[in-house]
């Protein structure tokens, strides 16, 4: 699936994921999508119905897009600091899942 994305629908959230904290969820419907970036640390972020699994690290970018719902908290002894926003998505193709490192 193909899809085009635009301007951050509203502003970058952050996020805070400490060491041995509940699994943190974000979900998004279809049409809508997520930029996800790791400021700090390392994440392991998955996507229900997907195989993999994705561990960014500092610098590191995850786009999605929805339906989909992403399941993520930090790798190891230290914090990860995520920065994330929602963007309005026209799709091209059948509908689904796409989740990719950029």
């Amino acid at each position: 699936m193909e899809s085009v994305r635009e301007a951050p629908a509203r502003p970058w959230q952050r996020l805070f994921l400490a060491p041995l904290q509940a699994v943190q969820v974000l979900s998004f419907r279809a049409g809508e999508g997520a930029l996800l970036e790791a400021e700090q640390g390392c994440a392991w972020v998955t996507c229900d119905g997907r195989p993999e699994d994705h561990f960014l690290q500092a610098g590191q970018r995850l786009w999605c897009s929805g339906p989909a719902r992403l399941r993520m908290s930090a790798v190891g002894q230290e914090p990860a600091h995520l920065v994330w926003a929602a963007q309005a998505v026209r799709l091209r193709g059948a509908p689904g899942v796409r989740v990719s490192v950029v």
